[in-house]
């Protein structure tokens, strides 16, 4: 039985039920530019992201590679830069609740990739494309910092994760667990080439 990577995918809100509620009744899943959503909507590349393919240096594997994130799926085995301020707000998104206020949230799907079969990875490793300079997680590279793929059908959506910022000291119950250790990277992962 082959371990499935762990990966989280930072977004917001508003995007939650189009991900846990896809419009073909299947199961959560994130997104492809192009789906639709519940709403009668396609998917898309967000506003200031990369919007169309080219060759580049995959940092992680040191090959070139065509990279086109206009049919793919992001995630990243670094909560860290999962909620970057390229993927969620960086003061969280405001959330009114009757019990304590306002709050803010910072929201993350935990998702589980499958390493693949043999000789055929499912997702690919490769860096950071926010234009980082400084390190962005303190226990991985940045040179490896997302998971992607254009492939059906490689991963599922575990956990909706999130982390609560309150203006005032805020307490609640939290059940303690073990920490579990985490699979290994693959070597290289699925690499597209060149065009």
């Amino acid at each position: 039985m082959a371990t499935w990577a762990p990966a989280f995918h930072g977004t917001k809100l508003a995007r939650i039920l189009q991900i846990l509620r896809p419009p073909d009744g299947g199961q959560p899943r994130l997104l492809f530019p192009g789906d639709l959503h519940t709403d009668g909507g396609r998917h898309r590349v967000v506003k200031g992201h990369i919007e169309k393919g080219f060759n580049r240096t995959n940092a992680h594997a040191n090959v070139t590679e065509y990279f086109d994130p206009t049919d793919m799926i992001f995630a990243s085995p670094s909560i860290h830069y999962s909620e970057h301020s390229a993927y969620v707000p960086q003061d969280g998104e405001r959330v009114i609740t009757r019990e304590h206020g306002e709050l803010r949230l910072k929201l993350a799907l935990d998702v589980r990739f499958s390493a693949g079969q043999p000789g055929q990875l499912s997702f690919g490793i490769g860096q950071q494309t926010v234009h980082a300079v400084d390190r962005l997680c303190p226990v991985l590279p940045n040179s490896c910092l997302e998971y992607y793929t254009n492939r059906q059908q490689t991963h599922f959506i575990s956990a909706v994760m999130l982390r609560i910022a309150a203006p005032h000291p805020f307490c609640m119950n939290v059940p303690r667990i073990g920490i579990v250790e985490a699979a290994p990277l693959p070597p290289v992962g699925y690499m597209e080439s060149p065009r």
